[in-house]
C-alpha cells in the first residue's frame, strides 16, 4: 500500500543482528501510533523490547515480541513461558 517501505536486513552467520539499531532509529510521527510485533531468538527479543522502551518510548502495550527460541537451546528445549 502507499506509505509502506519494506527494508530488508540480512543477517549473515557470526555477525550481530542489526534489528535493534533499525527499529529504535525509526523517527515516528507524533500523530502516530505504532503496533510493534515480532517473533524472534529470546536475547534478540530482549534487546529490542529494551530498545523500544527507552528509545522509543513506547509503552508496553503498543508492542509484543515474542520469544521462539533460544541461541544454543536445541529445538524443543526452549519455552518463551520461561521468560515471563
Amino acid at each position: 500500500p502507499a506509505g509502506i517501505e519494506i527494508i530488508w536486513l540480512v543477517q549473515h552467520q557470526g555477525q550481530p543482528s542489526q534489528l535493534v539499531e533499525a527499529v529504535t532509529s525509526i523517527d515516528i510521527p507524533t500523530h502516530v501510533s505504532p503496533l510493534i510485533w515480532g517473533g524472534m531468538e529470546c536475547g534478540l527479543a530482549k534487546a529490542l523490547r529494551r530498545g523500544i522502551k527507552q528509545k522509543l518510548r513506547l509503552s508496553r502495550d503498543r508492542f509484543y515480541l515474542i520469544n521462539y527460541w533460544r541461541q544454543g537451546i536445541p529445538e524443543g528445549g526452549f519455552s518463551h513461558l520461561d521468560e515471563e
